[in-house]
Parts: structure tokens; sequence; C-alpha cells
């Protein structure tokens, strides 16, 4: 055991966990404005008069669809390189490839070029995704790893809304240009981070580990306690798989309940998130605001979604101090399903004419704008911060970086189906009948919820991982 005494009844110091979160939960700010920009570059790809670089609504579906593709293997691959290399390191590389790709789109002279930067785009942004909120949860505090973790979903709305607001203002060009930006700061800040103690812990390097830990606790925490936990829980495992190699011990994990079970939870929910409409909506918001009748600008509505959306996710930091998970996660379920059921209801009786005249289409063209941001609301306040913390806290660590790569994998096949199938949709059940599809989605996703996430608030990683093990995820479960 290692004992590291310091002064025992000294607090420990928050900020470098808030400097580590910020820098790891820059990898969700250039998500964000790598998912924001279709709905910019779209429009204005459709209006191009250049005919390399003018594009159908078909088309378009592949600069949504070619990201989520790319996006697939580079999760897997990048939770096995962070398991392997460091939570750290594979974060700080990935930031050239990305601002290669960023330059790619500004100069791109034709379409090829676009999808092509697209796809690099994806593979360097996503192949950092397992790390992010895994990177957040290992150097948090238990006591604030609930609110550290929804800094990366604030991120997120903060790039989608950078994205959003400059495509408003500027030309897709003069968008990326600005957007490239970001790729080298996270490559920068992350190089002013320490590796995770979990990580050097599960690499023998403990004494690392140590400095790792004294270094986001301050210099006056003792983190004897907490070190030793993580030490003897690395231990118990040694003397379980010491006959097996890495390949298959780590095979032996993903077949046995200690993967099923957290991913039964995590993952689904993941996937299920994916097809409530907001993915979608995030790609395709200026053509859905066309096809809504909303009396709103299509171009600035975005803009308008995404600011609030801000200010939700932030919100959220402050809620989950103190909300139960479930509760939170279901009733921003219900919100997005009955927002989408609004915005479908209003589009059916816009179009075929029942109970509408024109007055009274002019006096309700704000409801869609306000669907709209009440699904994002939801999304951003429950959704995304309960989905990234369980893929975060419940796996065990040697699969940490794994399984929340298997999960967001999951979830970008959802999504790239859901991209790719949202036009077919359109002709196959019309727009209301595909935003019905999507509330009936919502309302199993809430009720999913209510079943599965348990609440893991105040217990540290160790703790969590015994508690899923022994005793599922339905008795974990505090209402």
């Amino acid at each position: 055991m290692v004992k590291f005494c310091c002064s025992a009844d000294r607090p420990y110091n928050v900020l470098p966990q808030i400097a580590g979160s910020f820098a790891s939960s820059l990898i969700a700010f250039n998500t964000g404005c790598l998912v924001g920009l279709p709905s910019s570059l779209i429009p204005q790809l459709e209006a191009e008069i250049d005919p390399r670089l003018h594009l159908n609504f078909e088309q378009a579906s592949w600069i949504a669809t070619l990201y989520l593709i790319a996006g697939l293997p580079a999760c897997l691959v990048g939770g096995y390189l962070s398991a392997k290399y460091g939570r750290r390191r594979i974060t700080m590389l990935a930031g050239l490839p990305l601002f290669f790709s960023w330059c790619m789109i500004a100069v791109a002279p034709s379409l090829p070029i676009i999808f092509l930067s697209r796809f690099i785009s994806a593979l360097a942004i996503c192949s950092t995704h397992p790390s992010m909120g895994v990177f957040v949860s290992e150097i948090s505090h238990p006591d604030w790893r609930g609110s550290l973790g929804v800094i990366p979903s604030i991120f997120l709305a903060l790039g989608i809304t950078k994205a959003y607001l400059l495509g408003f203002l500027f030309d897709w060009r003069t968008t990326a240009w600005c957007c490239s930006v970001g790729s080298l700061l996270l490559s920068l800040v992350m190089w002013g981070m320490k590796e995770t103690p979990y990580w050097l812990v599960e690499h023998n390097r403990e004494k690392e580990a140590c400095e790792s830990l004294q270094w986001y606790r301050g210099p006056t925490y003792d983190i004897t306690e907490e070190i030793n936990e993580i030490i003897y829980k690395k231990k118990e495992k040694d003397l379980e798989n010491k006959e097996k190699t890495n390949l298959c011990q780590t095979l032996r994990t993903m077949g046995s309940a200690r993967f099923i079970r957290p991913f039964s939870c995590a993952g689904i929910l993941y996937l299920l998130a994916q097809w409530t409409g907001i993915s979608t909506m995030v790609f395709y918001m200026t053509n859905i605001f066309q096809e809504s009748g909303s009396s709103i600008d299509p171009m600035l509505a975005p803009v308008i979604v995404a600011g609030i959306r801000v200010f939700t996710a932030g919100l959220a930091s402050f809620v989950l101090s103190f909300a139960s998970r479930r509760h939170l996660f279901v009733f921003s379920a219900m919100i997005i399903s009955l927002s989408a059921a609004t915005i479908a209801t209003f589009s059916y009786m816009r179009t075929s004419g029942c109970c509408f005249n024109s007055t009274m289409q002019d006096s309700l063209g704000l409801l869609p704008l306000l669907a709209t941001i009440s699904m994002f609301m939801g999304h951003a306040l429950g959704v995304v911060p309960v989905c990234q913390l369980m893929a975060a806290e419940v796996f065990p660590t040697e699969i940490r970086t794994l399984g929340s790569g298997i999960c967001v994998a999951v979830a970008t096949v959802a999504n790239a189906i859901n991209a790719k199938v949202y036009p077919n949709l359109l002709n196959l059940l019309g727009f209301h009948g595909t935003f019905w599809v999507y509330s009936g989605v919502g309302f199993g996703m809430a009720v999913y919820g209510w079943w599965v996430i348990p609440d893991n608030r105040g217990l540290s990683l160790v703790k969590i991982e015994d508690r899923m093990l022994k005793n599922g995820t339905q008795k974990l479960s505090k209402v």
C-alpha cells in the first residue's frame, strides 16, 4: 500500500479538477462545431452556383452520414488506444488531424473534398470520445463528479452554438477557418494536464498515480485512502486474472456481467437518445424549420435554439448536484416526447388544413420554435448529462474507455442510420409522421430510463464498480 500523508483535515482543491474537466471538454466543443456545421453548410451548398459544389437534399445527407460512418470505427479504436496509451495522450494527438480537416473544408474546391474532410474529422474527434467523460470522472472527487461530468455537455452546446452563429453571420468557408482554432486549443490545453490516476495505477505506475491524484486534489489534501482504494482494486483484479493475457482478460471481461450490466444501462440509453429527433434537428435544423411552417427565419432559429441549449446545459450542472439522475432523465425524456408530438401535430394540421386558417397559422407561427427549444432543453438538461455520466462511471477501470467507446459507437451507428434515412422517412411518413415516431421513441426512452438508471452520487468509481457487479442496475437505483 502507498502511504501519502498530508494535512488530513485540509479540504481538497477543486480548481485543478475544473481545469482538467474544461480541457477534456474541448473534445465536446470541437464535436459541437462539427455536428452543427451541416445546418448552415447544407443550405449554402444547395444554393451554390458552382456545379462542383452544388448538391441536392439527398446528397446533403452524406455530409452528416459520412461523419457518423467514420465515427464508428474511430470510437472503438479510440477506446482501445486510450486504454493502452492513456486518455491524455490520445486526446492531444487527435487535435492535429482535426485541424487539417478544417483547413480542407475551408479551401475545398469540390464536394468530394468536403466529404473527405468530414470523414477525416470524424476519425480524429471520435477517437477521443471514449476518453472525454472517462477523463473527467477519473480526476474528479466523488462530491464533484456529477457537477463536473456535465461540463462536456455544456461545451457541446457551446460548440453547436458557435457553428450555428458563424453559419448565420458568415459563409461556410469563413466558418470553417474560425472553427479550426478549437482543434489546436484542444492539443495545447490537454498538454498542460496530467494523466488520470486510475489509468496510471492500471499500468503499474503507482508513483505517478500518486503525483497525479495529489495534483488534482491539491498539495495539502491527504490522498492516502483514495489512492489505496484504487491500488487495492487493481491488485484484486490481478489475482483473479494472473494467468490470462491482456487480450484474453479483456475478452473475458467483455463477455461477463462486468460489461453487460453497465452496457444495458448506458449503451441502450445512448442508442435510444439518437432516435428522439434531436440528432436529426442538429444536422437539418434549417431545413426542418422550413418544413415545419415556423414564422421565424430558418437561418436565425438554430442560433436561438442553440443559445438556450447552452443555458440549459449549464443549469444541468447545478441540478445534478442534488437531483436524482433517474428523475431528471425521465422528466427530460418526457419533455422531448411531448415536444416532438407538438411539432408533428402542428405540421399535420397546417398541411392538411384541419382546424387551421391563415390567421390561426400566423398566430401560432412561433409554436414550432418553442417546441424545438423545449426539445433541446430536455436533451441538454437530463438526457446528455446522464448518458455521459453513466458511460463514464459504470464500466470497470480496465475497460472503462473501451466500454464508453462501444456506447458511443452504438450511438454513432444509430445516428448514422437516422441521418441517412431521414429523407426516406419524410417520403414514407411525411414530416408529421416522422416526428410522431420520434415522440414514441422519447416516451419509450423515459420508461426504460426509469427502470435501469442508478444514482451514483457521492460514490467513488471503485464502489460503483463493486455495487454494479454485486447488485445489478435495478438494485442500484435510488428513487
